[in-house]
């Protein structure tokens, strides 16, 4: 079982943008559930558009 360049594309982006983005939230107050959730939820979407599955294309 290979993992596909797109999901480690996708990892990838998301590990880049949620770390900085938790630590700051972090550093400066805001870690709450509802802050990691908005973020990992625009993350995923932007990641999926981003990096779409090359089997799915319309």
């Amino acid at each position: 079982m290979t993992i596909e360049p797109f999901v480690k594309k996708r990892a990838i982006f998301t590990a880049a943008v949620m770390m900085p983005a938790l630590l700051l939230a972090q550093y400066f107050g805001y870690d709450s559930v509802m802050v990691t959730g908005a973020i990992a939820g625009i993350t995923g979407g932007l990641s999926v558009i981003l990096f779409p599955d090359p089997h799915r294309q319309p």
